[in-house]
């Protein structure tokens, strides 16, 4: 696994005079959980596509561990993105989605099939592989693209508010799920989330981005008791 340092990183999209991130440091240790918040347009999706290269950064520096990633493709640097959208593919089957980074990676065939199958089991997906992504619930849907960036054992997750498309009795169990499964793996994992509650329930810690800055990080409780400044409390108070 690894730990993860935005070093003074900014970003602002081409076109745009406003920087998306500005100067963000932010450090996260070796399998932590660390749920990211903030209002809509804050940054916090820009911080994850940094982290898994999927965006420059303007300046400042990206590691994992003691390694700089800033500059190293996004293939190479062992982060598993779970896309809000569950990014399946639809005419393949369970299987072959969850096994599809193993295929380009290029590993055999029965080690990969191997890989799937255990990491189907560890989201309860057995008795599903052989079905399409169309014929599985908007939960299911979700286990099989968190399954997939588990298969290859990457060093870190990066999710995207994986379950805002999923209902309110859904997105509790699955909280639950996600909270166990990063656990037993010890896997390094930012979240990002709308939800302060979802924020307060899997975060070891929540980092609170607010116009392009890290405003605070801390505890669950640490910032409910002592928010940094009155834009903070503000946020707090009307996420709750």
């Amino acid at each position: 696994m690894a730990s993860v340092l935005f070093s003074d990183v900014s970003r602002t999209y081409p076109g745009n005079t406003q920087p998306s991130l500005s100067h963000v440091t932010l450090h996260i240790a070796d399998g932590e959980f660390v749920c990211i918040v903030g209002p809509s347009g804050s940054g916090k999706t820009t911080l994850l596509r940094l982290l898994a290269g999927l965006e420059p950064c303007d300046s400042g520096n990206i590691f994992l561990g003691d390694t700089d990633v800033s500059e190293v493709p996004p293939q190479h640097r062992d982060v598993a993105f779970v896309f809000q959208s569950f990014a399946l593919y639809p005419h393949l089957s369970v299987a072959d989605n969850i096994g599809f980074p193993l295929l380009t990676a290029g590993v055999p065939r029965e080690q990969a099939r191997q890989q799937v199958e255990e990491t189907a089991a560890l989201l309860s997906l057995g008795k599903l592989l052989q079905r399409k992504p169309g014929q599985l619930s908007g939960g299911e849907r979700q286990r099989v693209a968190m399954a997939r960036a588990i298969v290859r054992k990457p060093r870190v997750f990066a999710m995207d508010e994986p379950m805002s498309s999923i209902d309110a009795h859904l997105r509790r169990a699955l909280r639950e799920e996600i909270a166990a499964l990063q656990a037993s793996l010890g896997i390094t994992c930012l979240y990002v989330t709308h939800d302060l509650a979802e924020a307060n329930q899997l975060g070891q810690r929540v980092a609170v981005v607010m116009n392009g800055e890290l405003q605070q990080i801390g505890t669950p409780d640490e910032l409910r008791d002592n928010p940094a400044n009155a834009a903070v409390a503000d946020f707090l108070a009307t996420s709750a």
